[in-house]
């Protein structure tokens, strides 16, 4: 017990020091022009970057979005073929290909948005930038 009460500084002391060093970098850098203009650059490029991963993987979803609509206007444009009992013909395969054509756009975007953030991730992009995106379209509906 003695060690642990004698000892209680040797963490504190590095949290200090840890402290005391980034105020150190922080004024060398702010008094810096040069590094000032560095700092500037590259939060911008990163600002762009964040900029790029996020409409790609808007653009991700709203072709899930795309296809989901494309299904669901074929499915209505086919009831009411059945209800008029019209369904047949250059019509009826029109709309089965339509149908089918949805249904292959939906399971590819699928695909593509579950492999994308292991794609983002590999790229080093964090996934917070996705997640700001989802955020986004759920509050837009």
């Amino acid at each position: 017990m003695t060690t642990i009460v004698r000892d209680w500084w040797v963490p504190l002391a590095a949290v200090l020091a840890g402290v005391v060093i980034a105020m150190g970098q922080a004024e060398a850098s702010s008094s810096d022009p040069a590094a000032q203009a560095a700092a500037r650059a590259e939060a911008k490029e990163q600002e762009t970057l964040k900029a790029t991963w996020q409409q790609r993987y808007d653009q991700v979803l709203a072709r899930i979005a795309a296809a989901e609509a494309r299904i669901a206007k074929s499915k209505k444009a086919i009831r009411k073929l059945r209800q008029r009992d019209r369904y047949q013909g250059s019509e009826r395969e029109a709309l089965d290909g339509e149908l089918e054509s949805a249904t292959r756009d939906l399971e590819e975007a699928r695909r593509e948005v579950a492999e994308f953030p292991d794609v983002a991730r590999q790229a080093g992009i964090p996934p917070g930038w996705l997640r700001e995106v989802e955020e986004r379209r759920a509050r837009e509906g």
